[in-house]
């Protein structure tokens, strides 16, 4: 592509958006909902957990569903950041903890620490128990033991009066169904595109039909790490800075689903789309400018510095080898010049001892002619 035709496509400069910490709100708490038995609803997704009020148009709180901790200094405990406190994931990528395995809640201990992150910043964090109804969303199907640690969670940890449990995706198309067609849904097959998987959910009659559900391993994770593959093996020296969370983000700016796959694949092999091509502009950083400025002289210069330290570190060791294999050789001269001496001065029995001592196992000693010493190079 020409620097003409480059200056005419759209050039997408990345977000770098941090998270910033939620704010307690329970001066909203107190006017609002205190002492009405106004009920919890809890979207607690894989990826993000969604909080706030029945009867709200929208959640109170939006947050990560995930825990960092890192290691404190000498004499300090270890720090823990939950929700949106993680300003920068990629910084604490290795750390991450989630209570999802795939899109089951099994870590215990994490979902409290978020429940405790959630309730809190939903201004209850001066109560001693949870005087709301809780509705919380759970994948389809969930099993049974799944559910009872969760209830267990919430009725022995929070004291809450009354939990309900749904699936968040028919919540959705229950509400679109009224709203676009003035009923509930009473027949359709509702898909539904998660974070880690992906469901087909039959509704027949009103209700699910759990027994023809199906459950695809694939998810919106998949995607970001597919598109952040193909971004590093198509732009190596980028490597460093193509990271996940930008891959997410021109996943979530740019990406689409083609209602027809092979006829896009047409266009965009015919050039036809070629207007609807976006440059994504990195920020400045001086270590992303390095590895271009690095010419082939200097490369090939700092190889043959390289290749001449191991000659010579080689060249070292069969030198050591060499001045061993000497001594061991002149050793075993003395030993045969030692006993050649004493051989015609001691009789059978003391030269058979000697020859024994000396490390012979025979009367035969051969004569020094008959040694060939080869030398070393």
């Amino acid at each position: 592509m020409s620097v003409h035709d480059a200056s005419n496509q759209q050039l997408y400069h990345f977000a770098e958006e941090q998270a910033t910490p939620d704010p307690y709100l329970t001066p909203e708490y107190t006017a609002t909902h205190r002492g009405k038995g106004t009920s919890i609803i809890i979207d607690n997704g894989s990826s993000y957990c969604r909080m706030g009020w029945a009867g709200d148009e929208k959640p109170a709180i939006v947050f990560r569903n995930a825990v960092a901790r890192s290691r404190g200094k000498r004499g300090e405990s270890d720090q823990v950041c939950v929700g949106n406190d993680i300003s920068s994931v990629e910084a604490v990528r290795s750390s991450l903890r989630t209570q999802f395995d795939r899109c089951l809640v099994s870590n215990y201990s994490v979902q409290e620490q978020l429940l405790d992150y959630g309730f809190a910043h939903l201004g209850l964090h001066r109560q001693s128990a949870i005087r709301h109804p809780v509705v919380i969303t759970e994948p389809v199907c969930n099993p049974g033991y799944c559910r009872g640690q969760m209830s267990e969670l919430l009725f022995e940890a929070y004291d809450v009066p009354a939990v309900a449990y749904g699936v968040d995706a028919l919540f959705g198309a229950h509400r679109g169904s009224v709203e676009q067609l003035g009923r509930p849904l009473e027949e359709g097959l509702v898909v539904s595109c998660g974070h880690c998987t992906c469901r087909i959910l039959p509704v027949l009659q009103g209700r699910l039909d759990a027994t023809h559900c199906k459950r695809i391993n694939l998810g919106g994770v998949n995607v970001v790490a597919y598109l952040n593959r193909l971004l590093q093996l198509s732009r190596p020296p980028l490597l460093p800075h193509l990271t996940l969370t930008r891959a997410q983000e021109m996943v979530h700016a740019h990406c689409y689903l083609a209602t027809d796959y092979s006829a896009e694949l047409q266009e965009w092999g015919s050039g036809s789309r070629a207007g609807d091509v976006r440059l994504a502009q990195l920020p400045y950083s001086p270590s992303l400018a390095t590895p271009l400025l690095v010419d082939a002289a200097g490369r090939e210069a700092k190889d043959r510095q390289r290749r001449e330290r191991a000659r010579e570190q080689l060249l070292k060791v069969n030198q050591r080898k060499r001045e061993e294999k000497i001594a061991e050789f002149e050793e075993e001269l003395e030993r045969l010049l030692a006993v050649q001496t004493e051989r015609e001065q001691l009789d059978a029995e003391e030269y058979s001892l000697l020859l024994e001592q000396a490390g012979f196992p025979t009367h035969e000693v051969p004569s020094l002619s008959c040694l060939h010493f080869v030398p070393f190079p």
